[in-house]
């Protein structure tokens, strides 16, 4: 009998709703579908909304039936339905940035000059966002919507961020075939000390002038005729720092969203461009893209292919985007994309560290210890060939050895001897592979 009294005469929904209108009040309702990455924007356009509009109630509930359905019911007492309270549930909104959102909330709006009111309404169905709009007339509906979608781009918990994409199985089921879904991560906006990033000087000079500098005086480019979008291709053996220099330049250009993708993730990569452009100005990092896009005599993901080189060709005038493609091996990389003008602006090289390099990025990393004993000169030449990933590797062995003599005031001082041990101990299995595996190349690459 409880049940029903509530029922009968309790909070309702319907009653919450129609009381802004009243019960013969004329409504229309225009609707949109966003993905699910979007919830917490519409939030974010709501609280926008708030102080544009007069907010006069907000709801959490929960309700299966469109709001169409719940509107032109209302008064009808038996279509009532009580408030359901929405449970709320974190969402990520930014690198440890965490946020509860309801899982269905209604926010009713009236404009201050004109006294038109709006609801909007904002629910996840089939692992989308579903938004609902209704107004007085069909017009205002569809207005406000749009209001609502470019209010929730603007204000977006992605814009000028960093972040990963990602397709990973929307099942739970181990080892059944379900549709890959669409997933956002996250990652630092590391702020990387300039002196960190190792290159030769005509590598960081061609990366600063291609993204940093045009980023910063793109406007003033543009006027110039200078087009609005810029491709780069970083090439060389693994573990120099082409990743990590994509980090720094992520952590230079803060007012603009940067995208990283890899691995199958680059098979969607219209996907990967359409995010970009909602967010932009965007950089956009594709590494290893010869995994994907490699020659089309090879290439089992052949449409995928055309649709990187229809993106690099196609991108508007107006798109705002830097796209860094990264590779191990650029003899793989498919032709039309390296050798082409206007896909990719410039191939740049960043091959194993030369001597003066190696011995720069040696100092960088032992300054934290006691070297005043080190032959720095043999500690480059017993790095020949090395690249700056074995280079890492060869000082935090080479501390882990000589950590186990006695210290002195409280420190241990590094002795070359060290350096040779750990040199021995990294070379010595595995032949050529063993060497390629950690970053040392047989070929000399002192210059």
């Amino acid at each position: 009998m409880g049940f029903l009294r509530n029922l009968l005469f309790g909070p309702n929904i319907d009653h919450e709703l129609r009381k802004f209108y009243g019960a013969s009040s004329k409504v229309s309702v225009a609707t949109r579908m966003m993905p699910m990455y979007r919830f917490p924007d519409v939030f974010r356009a709501a609280n926008a909304l708030n102080e544009k509009y007069g907010l006069l109630h907000q709801i959490s509930s929960r309700h299966e039936e469109p709001l169409d359905s719940i509107l032109s019911t209302a008064g009808n007492a038996h279509y009532r339905r009580g408030i359901n309270v929405a449970s709320s549930n974190p969402r990520q909104v930014g690198h440890e940035e965490t946020e509860y959102f309801a899982e269905e909330s209604f926010w009713i709006f009236e404009e201050r000059q004109s006294g038109n009111r709006h609801i909007l309404r904002v629910r996840n169905v089939y692992q989308m966002t579903f938004i609902e709009v209704a107004s007085q007339s069909n017009e205002l509906a569809q207005t406000f919507l749009e209001e609502v979608i470019n209010l929730s781009n603007e204000h977006s918990v992605y814009k000028n961020k960093v972040f990963e994409i990602r397709f990973e199985p929307s099942g739970q089921e181990y080892g059944t075939d379900h549709e890959q879904a669409f997933q956002v991560h996250f990652l630092p906006r590391h702020e990387i000390d300039p002196a960190e990033i190792i290159l030769e000087d005509e590598v960081r000079s061609l990366i600063d002038r291609n993204v940093i500098d045009f980023h910063q005086r793109r406007e003033q480019l543009v006027a110039l005729g200078v087009p609005r979008k810029r491709g780069l291709l970083l090439y060389g053996p693994p573990g120099n720092g082409k990743t990590y220099t994509c980090k720094y330049l992520a952590g230079c250009l803060k007012d603009a969203t940067t995208i990283f993708a890899a691995g199958t993730a680059l098979v969607q990569i219209r996907t990967i461009f359409n995010v970009a452009r909602l967010f932009q100005p965007a950089l956009i990092v594709l590494e290893d893209i010869d995994l994907v896009y490699s020659d089309r005599q090879i290439n089992p993901y052949s449409p995928q292919l055309g649709s990187l080189m229809d993106e690099l060709d196609g991108a508007a005038d107006a798109d705002n985007l830097i796209v860094m493609l990264t590779t191990n091996s650029i003899e793989r990389v498919e032709s039309a994309i390296k050798d082409r003008p206007g896909r990719v602006s410039q191939c740049i090289e960043v091959p194993n560290p030369g001597s003066k390099l190696r011995e720069l990025y040696l100092k960088s990393l032992l300054k934290d210890f006691e070297d005043k004993e080190l032959d720095y000169e043999e500690l480059v030449k017993l790095t020949d060939g090395a690249s700056h990933a074995f280079i890492k590797e060869f000082v935090y062995r080479s501390v882990q050895i000589g950590s186990l003599r006695e210290k002195m005031d409280g420190k241990f001082i590094l002795e070359n001897q060290d350096f040779r041990t750990s040199q021995n101990e990294m070379t010595q299995q595995g032949g050529k592979a063993g060497h390629s595996i950690i970053g040392f190349q047989p070929t000399s690459n002192s210059t």
